[in-house]
Protein backbone atom coordinates (compact mmCIF):
# COMPACT_ATOMS: atom_id res chain seq x y z
CA UNK A 1 0.00 0.00 0.00
CA UNK A 2 1.28 3.73 -0.11
CA UNK A 3 0.18 4.06 3.05
CA UNK A 4 2.48 6.35 3.97
CA UNK A 5 3.75 6.82 7.31
CA UNK A 6 3.91 3.64 9.38
CA UNK A 7 6.64 2.63 11.19
CA UNK A 8 5.78 -0.51 11.97
CA UNK A 9 8.62 -3.82 11.58
CA UNK A 10 6.66 -6.38 10.62
CA UNK A 11 8.41 -9.69 11.09
CA UNK A 12 7.25 -12.74 8.58
CA UNK A 13 6.55 -12.16 5.04
CA UNK A 14 3.33 -10.73 4.92
CA UNK A 15 0.88 -13.00 2.49
CA UNK A 16 2.21 -16.55 3.32
CA UNK A 17 -1.27 -17.03 5.15
CA UNK A 18 -4.82 -16.36 4.69
CA UNK A 19 -7.41 -14.48 6.22
CA UNK A 20 -10.73 -15.59 6.25
CA UNK A 21 -13.64 -13.62 4.67
CA UNK A 22 -15.85 -11.74 7.22
CA UNK A 23 -12.59 -12.12 10.15
CA UNK A 24 -12.84 -8.24 11.26
CA UNK A 25 -12.47 -8.68 15.17
CA UNK A 26 -8.88 -6.85 15.11
CA UNK A 27 -8.78 -4.03 17.71
CA UNK A 28 -7.56 -1.02 15.27
CA UNK A 29 -7.96 1.72 18.38
CA UNK A 30 -4.35 2.53 18.56
CA UNK A 31 -3.51 2.10 14.98
CA UNK A 32 -2.70 5.81 12.76
CA UNK A 33 -5.64 6.89 10.93
CA UNK A 34 -4.18 6.08 7.71
CA UNK A 35 -3.80 2.22 8.87
CA UNK A 36 -7.46 2.18 9.76
CA UNK A 37 -8.58 3.17 6.67
CA UNK A 38 -6.74 -0.54 5.32
CA UNK A 39 -8.92 -1.96 8.11
CA UNK A 40 -11.10 -3.40 5.35
CA UNK A 41 -8.34 -4.12 2.99
CA UNK A 42 -8.24 -3.47 -0.62
CA UNK A 43 -7.60 -5.36 -3.64
CA UNK A 44 -4.34 -5.47 -5.79
CA UNK A 45 -2.51 -6.62 -9.08
CA UNK A 46 -0.39 -9.65 -6.57
CA UNK A 47 3.07 -10.83 -9.18
CA UNK A 48 4.03 -14.37 -9.57
CA UNK A 49 6.30 -16.22 -7.30
CA UNK A 50 9.32 -15.35 -9.15
CA UNK A 51 8.63 -12.05 -9.82
CA UNK A 52 7.75 -11.14 -5.46
CA UNK A 53 11.14 -13.24 -4.87
CA UNK A 54 13.41 -10.68 -6.78
CA UNK A 55 11.72 -7.50 -6.23
CA UNK A 56 10.91 -8.79 -2.25
CA UNK A 57 14.88 -8.88 -1.74
CA UNK A 58 15.17 -5.32 -2.84
CA UNK A 59 12.30 -4.12 -0.92
CA UNK A 60 13.38 -5.58 2.37
CA UNK A 61 16.79 -4.13 1.56
CA UNK A 62 15.99 -0.72 1.20
CA UNK A 63 12.76 -0.36 2.82
CA UNK A 64 12.44 -3.25 5.47
CA UNK A 65 9.59 -1.81 7.37
CA UNK A 66 7.54 -1.57 4.38
CA UNK A 67 7.96 -4.98 3.25
CA UNK A 68 7.02 -6.26 6.49
CA UNK A 69 3.71 -5.15 5.63
CA UNK A 70 2.86 -6.33 2.35
CA UNK A 71 5.44 -8.02 -0.42
CA UNK A 72 5.75 -6.83 -3.92
CA UNK A 73 2.13 -5.73 -5.72
CA UNK A 74 0.78 -3.59 -7.55
CA UNK A 75 -2.06 -0.87 -5.91
CA UNK A 76 -5.13 -1.78 -7.89
CA UNK A 77 -7.43 -0.04 -6.01
CA UNK A 78 -8.29 1.95 -2.43
CA UNK A 79 -9.34 0.64 0.47
CA UNK A 80 -13.12 -0.59 0.66
CA UNK A 81 -15.50 1.68 2.02
CA UNK A 82 -16.58 -0.68 4.78
CA UNK A 83 -16.75 -4.74 5.29
CA UNK A 84 -17.22 -6.13 2.04
CA UNK A 85 -20.68 -8.43 2.14
CA UNK A 86 -20.71 -11.51 -0.08
CA UNK A 87 -22.46 -9.85 -2.62
CA UNK A 88 -20.10 -6.78 -2.73
CA UNK A 89 -17.57 -9.79 -3.75
CA UNK A 90 -19.78 -11.22 -5.84
CA UNK A 91 -20.06 -7.82 -7.55
CA UNK A 92 -16.64 -7.54 -7.92
CA UNK A 93 -16.14 -11.07 -9.38
CA UNK A 94 -19.14 -10.53 -12.29
CA UNK A 95 -17.39 -7.43 -12.88
CA UNK A 96 -13.93 -8.85 -13.66
CA UNK A 97 -15.57 -11.61 -15.68
CA UNK A 98 -15.78 -8.59 -18.03
CA UNK A 99 -12.27 -8.19 -18.16
CA UNK A 100 -9.42 -10.49 -19.69
CA UNK A 101 -5.89 -11.72 -18.56
CA UNK A 102 -3.25 -8.92 -20.02
CA UNK A 103 0.61 -8.87 -19.99
CA UNK A 104 2.90 -6.43 -17.78
CA UNK A 105 6.14 -5.20 -17.64
CA UNK A 106 8.00 -4.00 -15.25
CA UNK A 107 10.72 -1.48 -14.58
CA UNK A 108 12.76 0.83 -14.82
CA UNK A 109 13.49 2.46 -11.69
CA UNK A 110 11.29 5.83 -11.82
CA UNK A 111 11.30 8.22 -8.27
CA UNK A 112 8.89 10.57 -6.41
CA UNK A 113 11.09 12.53 -4.90
CA UNK A 114 11.73 14.76 -3.18
CA UNK A 115 9.28 12.16 -1.42
CA UNK A 116 11.56 9.44 -0.42
CA UNK A 117 9.44 6.71 -3.09
CA UNK A 118 11.12 4.60 -5.75
CA UNK A 119 9.39 2.65 -7.72
CA UNK A 120 9.79 0.32 -10.71
CA UNK A 121 7.99 1.85 -13.76
CA UNK A 122 4.29 -1.02 -14.64
CA UNK A 123 3.37 -0.69 -18.35
CA UNK A 124 0.59 -0.85 -20.12
CA UNK A 125 -0.20 1.85 -17.44
CA UNK A 126 -3.70 2.38 -19.25
CA UNK A 127 -4.76 -0.85 -18.59
CA UNK A 128 -4.41 -0.71 -14.88
CA UNK A 129 -5.88 2.29 -14.52
CA UNK A 130 -8.82 1.35 -16.85
CA UNK A 131 -9.22 -1.75 -14.59
CA UNK A 132 -9.12 0.53 -11.06
CA UNK A 133 -11.98 3.07 -12.66
CA UNK A 134 -13.92 -0.20 -13.31
CA UNK A 135 -13.48 -1.44 -9.48
CA UNK A 136 -14.07 2.11 -8.55
CA UNK A 137 -17.23 3.08 -10.18
CA UNK A 138 -18.90 -0.13 -7.99
CA UNK A 139 -19.10 2.19 -4.86
CA UNK A 140 -16.86 -0.04 -2.91
CA UNK A 141 -13.84 1.58 -2.30
CA UNK A 142 -13.24 4.88 0.08
CA UNK A 143 -12.34 7.28 -3.14
CA UNK A 144 -11.93 9.90 -0.19
CA UNK A 145 -8.49 8.72 0.60
CA UNK A 146 -4.88 10.34 -1.18
CA UNK A 147 -3.93 9.51 -5.11
CA UNK A 148 -7.13 8.28 -6.02
CA UNK A 149 -6.65 11.17 -9.03
CA UNK A 150 -3.35 10.99 -10.96
CA UNK A 151 -2.55 7.40 -9.58
CA UNK A 152 0.66 6.11 -11.44
CA UNK A 153 0.65 1.87 -11.31
CA UNK A 154 3.97 0.87 -10.03
CA UNK A 155 5.69 -1.33 -7.81
CA UNK A 156 7.50 -0.06 -4.82
CA UNK A 157 10.61 -0.35 -4.09
CA UNK A 158 11.01 2.26 -1.49
CA UNK A 159 8.07 4.42 0.84
CA UNK A 160 10.12 6.04 3.11
CA UNK A 161 9.46 4.08 6.32
CA UNK A 162 13.37 3.02 6.77
CA UNK A 163 16.45 4.92 7.74
CA UNK A 164 18.28 5.82 5.69
CA UNK A 165 15.84 7.36 3.11
CA UNK A 166 16.13 7.19 -0.58
CA UNK A 167 17.28 10.21 -1.94
CA UNK A 168 18.46 11.33 -5.10
CA UNK A 169 22.30 9.58 -4.50
CA UNK A 170 20.44 6.13 -3.63
CA UNK A 171 18.75 6.15 -7.32
CA UNK A 172 21.44 7.28 -9.21
CA UNK A 173 23.20 4.17 -7.27
CA UNK A 174 20.19 1.79 -8.10
CA UNK A 175 18.40 2.37 -11.23
CA UNK A 176 20.79 0.58 -13.74
CA UNK A 177 20.93 -2.21 -11.50
CA UNK A 178 17.20 -2.24 -10.64
CA UNK A 179 14.27 -5.51 -11.62
CA UNK A 180 12.70 -5.30 -15.08
CA UNK A 181 10.41 -8.17 -16.43
CA UNK A 182 7.33 -8.92 -17.56
CA UNK A 183 4.87 -11.67 -16.23
CA UNK A 184 0.87 -12.15 -17.24
CA UNK A 185 -1.65 -10.59 -15.27
CA UNK A 186 -4.03 -13.70 -14.39
CA UNK A 187 -5.88 -12.20 -11.34
CA UNK A 188 -6.80 -9.80 -8.90
CA UNK A 189 -6.20 -10.28 -5.17
CA UNK A 190 -8.06 -9.35 -2.23
CA UNK A 191 -5.69 -8.19 0.37
CA UNK A 192 -6.56 -7.33 4.42
CA UNK A 193 -4.35 -6.82 7.23
CA UNK A 194 -4.08 -8.86 10.37
CA UNK A 195 -3.62 -7.78 14.08
CA UNK A 196 -0.08 -6.72 12.96
CA UNK A 197 -1.06 -4.60 9.63
CA UNK A 198 0.35 -7.29 7.96
CA UNK A 199 -1.17 -7.93 4.77
CA UNK A 200 -2.65 -11.40 4.07
CA UNK A 201 -4.18 -12.79 0.92
CA UNK A 202 -8.26 -13.48 1.49
CA UNK A 203 -9.25 -13.86 -2.17
CA UNK A 204 -8.25 -14.01 -5.57
CA UNK A 205 -10.50 -13.06 -8.86
CA UNK A 206 -9.41 -14.86 -11.46
CA UNK A 207 -9.77 -13.03 -15.30
CA UNK A 208 -10.88 -15.22 -17.92
CA UNK A 209 -7.97 -15.83 -20.42
CA UNK A 210 -7.09 -13.30 -23.45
Amino acid sequence: MSGDGDRHRGAVPPTESALSVGDHTIDTTGWPAWQRAYRFGTLVIRPPARVRAVVDRWRARYDPVSQGYVDTHITLTQPFRQEPTPQALQQITELLRSQRQFDIRYGPLRHFLPDPVLWLEVQPARRVIALRKALHETGLFDLSQPHTEGFVPHMSITEGLSSPQADEALFRQLREQAPAGSFSCRSVTYLRPDARFQFRKVRMFRLPGA
